[in-house]
């Protein structure tokens, strides 16, 4: 933004003698260049880090188009972990007041403090790689970087945060989880999830988002559509260029939108069936069907987390390379650490149910 004021000053009066609009320049267009300069400097300016896996060397450099002028190099040596970690930044306002704020994912080399002891280990911030706005973003870069130097990957978004040893990146979660089998759930945990268990294959449900959700859908979608129909009827209907009905028209398909995007929305719900051939995600609602599978080998992790997707109180994201799929919106914190764990005991145990006794037949 500043580069595009300052370039536009910069041409606007090198331009304003051609165009009559000031006297000539007594001391030619020289003077001009400067804002100009500034102005490029600023759009085609960048700061960037240079990685030598085999020098093993980190070089911070500025530069523009092509051109790279370093500012400094360090070794790669004290750092240990590339981590992601998720920050809310304040926007500025030129006015002085609030001008919001969005959410980043700084993509970091990391070091273990004086801690390291500590399961998991702390890390202190180093240098940052990059900060996307988009979480799968962050998170395929961060992976990238971690296993082109051979480094460990930290995800502090998740709760508890995941940590993947160097050298593990490429290694399924079953693959992982069976060298330390985790703890199964306990059943009394389960809340508002409907579990069935047949052999070696079980079934979760979890509870439709509900009454509310529906409510804020409508809410807001209510608020956009009268809006749109104030705009309508003030800049469009007074032109005489639409029969007056238009308003009418578009107001009644608009909110006929709403409501099934809200009956969408409270009736929504996931099920999940584990098995020995993979894991299926059924996600449902009385308007909606959609359905995923996936292969163990393909899954990577399994974690709760805020990824500013809007589940402010968390959710079950399962990934791998193929990406990123979300289940359990709308479940309280000790239901999504059930689900969590249910689905780690499938992962080491090859896809097949040990959780519970299985149903009679």
């Amino acid at each position: 933004m500043f580069g595009l004021i300052w370039l536009g000053f910069g041409l606007f009066a090198l331009a304003s003698p051609y165009l009559g609009m000031t006297p000539d320049m007594p001391h030619g267009p020289a003077p001009f260049a400067i804002p100009i300069l500034l102005g490029l400097g600023f759009i085609l300016g960048r700061i960037g880090v240079t990685l030598d896996r085999q020098q093993r060397t980190l070089t911070k450099w500025w530069g523009m188009v092509g051109l790279q002028i370093p500012r400094a190099t360090e070794a790669l040596d004290g750092y240990q972990w590339v981590g992601l970690w998720k920050e809310i930044r304040r926007n500025s306002s030129s006015s002085g007041g609030s001008g919001g704020s969005r959410t980043v994912f700084p993509v970091r080399l990391a070091k273990a403090t004086e801690s390291d002891k500590a399961d998991p280990p702390l890390l202190s911030k180093g240098v940052t790689l990059g900060e996307p706005q988009v979480y799968d973003l962050a998170r395929a870069q961060a992976e990238r970087v971690a296993k082109f130097l051979e480094l460990g990957m930290a995800d502090l978004t998740t709760d508890p945060p995941a940590f993947r040893e160097a050298g593990t990146l490429d290694l399924s979660l079953g693959e992982r989880l069976r060298k330390a089998p985790p703890e199964p759930p306990d059943e009394g945990q389960l809340g508002r999830l409907s579990y069935t268990r047949a052999g070696d294959e079980a079934t979760v449900v979890t509870p439709p988002l509900g009454p509310m959700a529906g409510v804020g859908c409508f809410s807001c979608g209510g608020i956009a559509a009268g809006g749109a129909v104030f705009v309508l009827n003030q800049f469009i209907g007074d032109t005489g260029a639409f029969p007056p009905e238009t308003t009418w028209i578009v107001a009644a398909i608009v909110g006929a939108l709403i409501v099934l995007v809200s009956v969408a929305t409270a009736t929504a719900y996931h099920r999940i069936e584990i098995g020995p051939a993979g894991l299926v995600i059924h996600a449902r609602s009385a308007l909606f069907r959609r359905r995923r599978s996936l292969q163990w080998d393909d899954i990577e992790e399994v974690e709760v987390s805020t990824d500013g997707r809007g589940w402010s109180k968390g959710i079950v994201v399962v990934r791998g390379d193929w990406g990123t799929a979300y289940i359990g919106q709308g479940l309280v914190e000790s239901e999504q650490e059930w689900l969590r764990r249910l689905l780690h005991c499938a992962a080491a145990a090859g896809g097949r149910a040990t959780v519970g006794n299985p149903s009679p037949e």
